[in-house]
């Protein structure tokens, strides 16, 4: 359960709202292989990043 860091910004709890709403739509639909595609490079260029910011 995500611990609560303190009062959200409007932008950001519209953000998450939207985001809930997105993945629960997400989950009822085939998700197109490029998006797909798209999401597993995201990943990796994240991992990229995190792993050359603790050198």
């Amino acid at each position: 359960m995500p611990q609560d860091s303190g009062p959200e910004s409007k932008k950001d709890t519209a953000l998450s709202a939207v985001s809930a709403r997105l993945l629960e739509e997400v989950k009822a639909e085939p998700v197109p292989e490029a998006i797909l595609d798209l999401a597993q490079e995201l990943d990796r260029t994240l991992k990229q990043r995190r792993k050359s910011d603790r050198r």
